[in-house]
């Protein structure tokens, strides 16, 4: 209570509060008459329309930040390209495998083909006993049996080879699929691994691609935005897009890096920093009292006053709160003058 007294005595000296008349002004009043109540109401000052906010941000990884290298299959390692902190780029070895299990799909495909082959050869010499009536009925079933087994046995074979993205067996060399660091190779020459025990070696990038912060409120793209982070020059950044935080309070955004207006990927990986908002040139913004802004199912308002026009409400773009002031957005001029209590001034309008 101190401090708010200590906030509307510092208005008043400003010269921001009003009148000691009881009611609101009526409509006709004299310009000079101010609207007032139990309580003082003040005019907006104009704020300097930079900086909005700050947010504490973390560079996050995606698909093209990191990836995980690992056999497809049960596999035996024969062979390992890179350590811990090895620089690598997109395609180059990182271990060189063997697996088992797409030997085995590779013969069954290849047996089954052939027994086909055979299988169909037979279909035909049956069909023609069968239009000369010489072909026993059971022949004709036991043979459509065979058939059917060995194109499910290939089939099977080739629902292998297709999971595991591989055409053929033998040795297979396991690739990088980014540019980027070695920051685990948890792999030993001779071992056996299965897709259960993890990858066999971790790549990340140097740089990120996304910035995600939680804000009290929706962005605004026109915001010019920028992640700062002690030491190093703000990086531009654009908003991909924002959703309600499962929180419920305010919302998650992400944004990525601009340079020249396109994006980039200057970010370094995992960094931590803040996101720093500016206000777009266009449209002012004003400094209120917090308690001069109130919140309601609709959003948030505060109750105006212009010249000898009865009190109104209109609706407020709160751009952050600080100190006890509250920047915005709205319908206000210098002149405005805002009660420092909207609920007790709505009060006074029903």
């Amino acid at each position: 209570m101190r401090a708010l007294a200590a906030v509307l005595v510092g208005w008043t000296l400003l010269g921001c509060a009003s009148p000691s008349r009881e009611d609101p002004p009526e409509q006709g009043a004299g310009t000079d008459a101010a609207p007032s109540a139990g309580f003082p109401w003040v005019q907006p000052l104009a704020s300097d329309g930079e900086a909005v906010d700050s947010l504490p941000a973390h560079v996050v990884q995606t698909a093209e930040s990191e990836a995980v290298v690992m056999a497809p299959l049960e596999a035996r390692v024969t062979a390992v390209s890179v350590r811990p902190g090895d620089t690598v780029a997109k395609g180059d070895p990182v271990a060189t495998v063997v697996m088992p299990e797409l030997e085995a799909a590779v013969a069954a495909l290849r047996g089954a083909d052939g027994e086909l082959v055979v299988l169909e050869r037979r279909r035909a010499r049956l069909a023609k006993l069968q239009g000369e009536g010489l072909a026993v009925r059971k022949d004709v079933v036991a043979l459509e049996i065979e058939i059917a087994r060995a194109d499910s046995a290939r089939k099977a074979a080739k629902a292998v080879l297709a999971g595991a993205g591989l055409r053929s067996g033998g040795s297979h060399t396991l690739r990088s699929p980014i540019d980027g660091v070695v920051v685990e190779a948890n792999v030993r020459l001779g071992e056996v691994r299965h897709p259960d025990d993890g990858p066999l070696a971790i790549v990340r990038a140097a740089t990120g691609r996304r910035v995600s912060a939680v804000l009290p409120r929706k962005p605004d793209p026109a915001m010019r935005t920028s992640f700062v982070r002690e030491g190093d020059d703000p990086v531009p950044l654009r908003l991909v897009t924002s959703i309600s935080d499962a929180s419920g309070f305010g919302y998650q955004a992400w944004f990525e890096p601009v340079t020249d207006g396109e994006s980039g990927t200057g970010l370094e990986a995992s960094a931590r920093g803040r996101v720093s908002f500016r206000l777009p040139s266009e449209g002012p913004s004003w400094r209120l009292p917090e308690t001069a802004v109130g919140r309601d199912d609709v959003g948030a308002f505060a109750i105006v006053a212009d010249g000898d026009a009865l009190p109104r409400r209109i609706p407020l773009d709160v751009l952050r709160v600080e100190g006890g002031d509250a920047y915005v957005r709205g319908d206000l001029s210098a002149t405005s003058r805002v009660a420092t209590d909207p609920e007790r001034a709505l009060e006074g309008r029903r």
